[in-house]
């Protein structure tokens, strides 16, 4: 059952960065300490970490050259086919404001700061010959989303000030993976499920005028976390 403990590896180096590297430090002796195949301790090889996101930017199983040749490629009516995909968008947009009247003594400043950023990794890979099929597939996705605005005005005469201050993190990360194997009448079939959700909201008024100050302070942070998986033979 090396497979599914396999499969479990790589769903866990999807989300823990520290973990992954670790694996790709010493991918062959984490294999050997952990009851991994020689074909499986290859594949863990050409996995591939990307710095700065949680995730290997080639999850699953990517065919090297040592194990099953290229792309595509057929040999004694076997066949082997391998395609993946990566995708990273990231947008950041900051809008300042700045408003001021000189005789009513008023000045007013805004701020806005927002950004997005998406990052999408999927896998496939498919192995047949000889009456034995296995086929692999892996899709990870994490959508990353900050915003933060900031207002301040102030009255002169009525000696008035006034702060308003918003904070929004959304966060969502998910992980599949799916593995199927079957031959010789035989069948076995594994997938995983992953996913997290992250918000995280701060909200901050403050009011100051001549009898003193008022603040207001709101904090909302919601988690939710699923896994799932299924093994079936």
């Amino acid at each position: 059952m090396s497979e599914a403990k396999y499969r479990e590896i790589v769903a866990r180096m999807a989300i823990d960065t520290e973990f992954a590297q670790s694996v790709m430090a010493d991918p062959d002796g984490f294999a050997a300490t952990n009851g991994l195949t020689e074909d499986e301790a290859g594949r863990l090889r050409a996995v591939r970490v990307e710095a700065g996101t949680a995730a290997p930017s080639r999850l699953g199983t990517r065919l090297s050259k040592t194990g099953f040749g290229g792309a595509h490629h057929a040999l004694h009516h076997d066949h082997h086919e391998s395609d993946s995909h990566y995708e990273h968008d990231s947008h950041t947009e900051s809008d300042q404001h700045h408003s001021s009247s000189n005789h009513g003594s008023h000045h007013e400043d805004d701020s806005h700061y927002e950004h997005d950023n998406h990052t999408e990794s999927d896998q496939h890979s498919s192995n047949s010959g000889h009456g034995h099929h296995n086929e692999n597939d892996s899709h990870y996705e994490h959508d990353n989303h900050t915003e933060s605005d900031q207002h301040h005005s102030d009255s002169g005469h009525g000696h008035h000030t006034e702060d308003d201050s918003h904070y929004e993190h959304d966060s969502h990360t998910e992980s599949d993976q799916h593995h199927s194997d079957s031959g010789h009448g035989q069948h076995h079939e594994d997938d995983v499920h992953y996913e997290h959700d992250e918000h995280t909201e701060i909200d901050t008024h403050t009011q100051t005028g001549p009898h003193g100050s008022e603040t207001d302070t709101h904090f909302e942070q919601d988690e939710h976390t699923e896994y799932d998986s299924h093994s079936e033979s």
